[in-house]
């Protein structure tokens, strides 16, 4: 009886630790719903955890989300209803979903996601063209900056009156 009882515990970690791990955190994956975000969608961001804003989704690289065709928003972790983010500049958490009801659920997902190893959902916020969204991003960044060069030449030709 003891070694039945042995065995089944061997068998048991061998399957937990040969991927039966992974195996487990899709099945609860599954329990999920099922709301993908692509380009032209509208998303709601929560920022720390409160709803920060809906904005509609006009570019999407890589490690980003772009909204208003020049704010990028980072992306870290793309689930099956919802994606997250840091912030490097502050370490604030950004979730991103689709239906803001679905923000709920996004404590539990990200718990399965910890402890199950869950991986990246490749068809959700897949990216786009990314030379095209880089170079947007990009020249939003130097819009900025000559913006900014503009006022300051301004101030500085004011100063003189």
């Amino acid at each position: 009886m003891v070694f039945v009882i042995i065995l089944l515990v061997v068998l048991f970690l061998a399957f937990w630790w040969l991927g039966g791990k992974e195996l487990v955190g899709e099945w609860l994956t599954g329990l999920f719903p099922v709301e993908r975000l692509k380009k032209g969608d509208k998303v709601d961001v929560f920022l720390n955890g409160k709803h920060n804003r809906t904005a509609t989704i006009t570019g999407i690289t890589s490690s980003s989300l772009l909204i208003y065709d020049r704010l990028p928003l980072p992306v870290d972790y793309r689930g099956t209803f919802y994606a997250t983010g840091v912030d490097q500049n502050d370490g604030s958490k950004l979730v991103y979903v689709k239906n803001r009801k679905h923000f709920k659920f996004v404590r539990a997902a990200e718990l399965v996601k910890k402890v199950f190893n869950v991986l990246d959902d490749a068809e959700n916020l897949v990216p786009e063209d990314p030379v095209m969204v880089e170079a947007a991003t990009m020249g939003a960044a130097t819009e900025t900056e000559s913006d900014s060069e503009t006022e300051t030449e301004t101030e500085e030709a004011g100063d003189g009156l």
